[in-house]
């Protein structure tokens, strides 16, 4: 089910300004002693312009409205009943209600066959400096001590603003409009869709707001990051077939992320949230919009003050004998500290409650108590699965009455707050063999830990270009423990470094972060408005297992053969590469997915199922089936001359778990969002660079050559057939450098 298809262009400008300076110095005549400092800023700044229109559904048959409307009989049942198969709820092409008769003003909603769409901008502007300075130091009382340590500081400021709107235009001749001929006649009732606005004749554009849809947002994100790491390396022959290596190390790295977020919701106009306004042009529509609402009104206000504070140290040995076997171990001790603060508050009850934005009920808070009459007082939720079990939040409830009480504003600023706070030691072994030369066989054994980002535990809301998601952190998200098993087999050969090789690996991964849509409880009739993406710790145990091929051969065996163009050595500078990989990555569903979807999939005694049923396996988020990469390179140093062609391919991937919407009885779930895989894609690029003078080069890169699209679909298991949420074609990206080296 969706919010209805359509045709969507989107146009981004792009600015950028980059500058880098590296400065080095030897503090001895035998280089044993250097120091490098390097200074890095960069501006940009993106504008992004989309514009929906021609807005119908698909798998809608719209003979039947046709014909109830030509009859003079449409109503809202006739309406909903039409469109319960194929749209999201409340959604109606994202428009809000319609209007029953064609006579009624716009203002009480659209017309069924009027042309829907939505038109949204996005500005950014993102600045970073980083400042670094490193040094190696080989230490000449102590042979084959070695010492390299380097520090940095970075900064950054991003600024996000998104503006959008719902529109619909209404013909002439079925309402008071001021831009129509005065008794302007009713058009014809189309019978072909998608309506475009030609097909309409004369009209006006509208917004109104029972259309809603209206999106304002900004953003301001300010972090500053500390870092510093020392690494020490020594060397130890301890006889003739034996040698050992040692290195031992710390790393420390500090970060603050400061977060002003702002979203405009329930927009009013002129002090009035029953509100309708038109224009003559889109453009017009758009101006007088965002001129007349108040967004004082409704502006929700979010802060978020996050830290991170991650300390490590290390020691590895290798032991090498006589010169084929490594045998490697490690130890890894890190100190992890991540703090998430967040201020979710807007002033006002909802409730009985401290109202937050989002609501509390999206994550930390439950419709089911029938005491405060959330619930009917027969009802029984105790089947009822609710977002806080989903997501693993662990809600307060009251051990009395087994449901949820009035929470207090100290219960919920302890749930939107989160923080880790632990120490992890991570072993690692590691085996290598050389039987012979070229020869190399290899296999590990490591634990680390995946933590989550500022933005995955910072509870406020942004709207990302090419969607209408609204992304929300969830600050209850913790660590991820990984186990990896890896071996690699790999020879490599010949004058320039040909290669053949094979890998496998197996992880385990407890607790994996994913993603995954939830519907706001208490809004029922906003359509795609209500659904958040938000991130979670799946308590399930992912396994991965894959194989890697990999290749490269140069292209000199036809230089000996003597192929070479006359007076012209190419086929030693050619080459051609690439690699495969191969993955097996799944994950349980939780109980609680499972719980609510599972009634979507039932079926009623004597039906032929079309599904097995939901799933209690999918794919891990964020993994694909499948990797490809190949290239065909020209490195030819006399010329200075580097051609590079290269091809990219990836499966379908995870991008979202779906999830069910609890309905109006607050018992029953009644929306279903199912899971959501970004298709398989592939690209072809070119890079090239020349060196034209001393120092002076120029590069060019041509990004996806092939114009590929890219489509988000709907888990095919989930599905009867294919069904497109989005496709977006990207476009060619060009892009022109010239740059200059100097040595000192």
């Amino acid at each position: 089910l969706s919010d209805g298809r359509f045709a969507q262009i989107q146009s981004t400008r792009s600015e950028q300004l980059t500058g880098f300076v590296a400065a080095g110095v030897d503090l001895d005549e035998e280089g044993a002693h250097r120091l490098d400092a390097t200074y890095y800023h960069t501006e940009k700044q993106d504008e992004t312009l989309e514009q929906r229109e021609n807005g119908y559904f698909k798998d809608l048959d719209y003979s039947n409205l046709i014909l109830e409307t030509q009859n003079g009989g449409l109503n809202d049942f006739v309406l909903g009943q039409e469109l319960d198969s194929v749209a999201t709820l409340g959604s109606k092409l994202g428009a809000g209600p319609m209007r029953e008769e064609l006579s009624e003003e716009p203002s009480r909603g659209a017309l069924w066959f009027n042309n829907f769409g939505r038109s949204n901008t996005f500005e950014r502007h993102r600045d970073l400096d980083v400042y670094q300075l490193n040094g190696v130091h080989e230490i000449e009382f102590l042979d084959g001590l070695d010492i390299t340590w380097a520090t940095n500081y970075a900064t950054t400021n991003q600024d996000d603003k998104s503006l959008g709107m719902r529109f619909t235009y209404e013909p002439c001749g079925f309402a008071g409009l001021s831009t129509c001929p005065s008794g302007a006649s009713p058009i014809a009732i189309p019978t072909r869709f998608p309506v475009r606005v030609s097909d309409l004749g004369p009209g006006t554009y509208f917004a109104s707001s029972p259309q809603g849809g209206i999106v304002n947002t900004a953003t301001d994100v300010q972090e500053e990051q500390y870092f510093a790491r020392m690494d020490v390396e020594q060397e130890v022959a301890l006889s003739d077939f034996a040698e050992l290596n040692f290195r031992t190390g710390f790393w420390w790295e500090q970060a603050k992320r400061d977060v002003d977020a702002t979203f405009v919701e329930n927009v009013t106009v002129g002090g009035f949230s029953q509100w309708a306004l038109g224009s003559p042009t889109l453009s017009e529509l758009g101006g007088t919009v965002f001129d007349r609402l108040d967004p004082s009104s409704a502006i929700r206000s979010s802060q978020t003050e996050a830290t991170k504070e991650i300390a490590a140290g290390h020691a590895h040995l290798k032991l090498t004998l006589w010169e084929s076997v490594d045998l490697l171990g490690g130890l890894r001790y890190e100190s992890i500290f991540i703090d998430s603060k967040n201020e979710p508050f807007t002033g006002e009850i909802q409730l009985g409650r401290p109202a937050t934005f989002p609501t509390a009920y999206l994550f930390f808070d439950r419709l089911d108590n029938p005491n405060l009459g959330e619930v009917p007082p027969n009802a029984d939720t105790s089947n009822v699965t609710f977002n806080d079990q989903i997501l693993g939040i662990n809600t307060p409830i009251n051990p009395d009455t087994g449901f949820v009480d009035l929470l207090t504003r100290e219960q919920i600023l302890s749930l939107a707050n989160g923080e880790i706070d632990e120490n992890k030691v991570l072993p690692a072994v590691g085996l290598a063999y050389r039987p012979i030369d070229g020869v190399a066989l290899r296999a590990s054994y490591s634990e680390t830990v995946a933590r989550p980002s500022f933005r995955e535990m910072g509870y406020y809301v942004t709207v990302q270009p090419g969607t209408d998601e609204r992304i929300l952190g969830n600050p209850q998200v913790g660590l991820s423990e990984v186990k990896s098993f890896d071996g690699r087999v790999e020879y490599i050969f010949g004058e320039l470094g040909d290669l053949v090789a094979l890998s496998s690996f197996y992880k385990v991964i407890e607790d994996p972060i994913e993603s995954i849509i939830l519907r706001n409880p208490i809004d029922l009739d906003s359509g795609s408005a209500a659904l958040f993406r938000t991130f979670f710790n799946n308590p399930n145990t992912a396994r991965l297992w894959g194989i890697e091929i990999e290749a490269r051969k140069s292209f000199d065996f036809l230089a000996q053969l003597g192929l070479d163009f006359p007076g012209v050595e190419l086929f030693d500078y050619l080459s051609i590469g690439g690699n495969f990989s191969w993955i097996d990555a799944s994950v349980a569903r939780t109980p609680a997915e499972l719980a609510r979807a599972q009634r979507f999939f039932r079926v009623p005694t004597g039906e032929t199922a079309r599904f097995p049923g939901l799933e209690r396996k999918r794919r891990l988020f964020g993994q694909p089936e499948w990797i490809g990469n190949a290239d065909v390179t020209l490195d030819h140093p006399d010329w200075g001359t580097t051609v590079t062609l290269a091809v990219f391919a990836i499966s379908d991937v995870l991008d979202a778990a779906g999830t069910a919407g609890i309905g109006r009885d607050r018992v029953n779930a009644d929306t279903l969002t199912l899971d959501r895989y970004l298709d398989d894609y592939y690209q072809l690029d070119l890079i090239a660079s020349q060196e034209i003078w001393q120092g002076i080069t120029v590069k060019l890169s041509v990004k996806n050559l092939t114009d590929t699209r890219r489509r988000r679909v709907y888990d095919r298991e989930q599905t009867a057939r294919t069904y497109v949420e989005r496709m977006r074609q990207y476009g060619r990206d060009w892009s022109l450098s010239v740059g200059y080296t100097v040595d000192f």
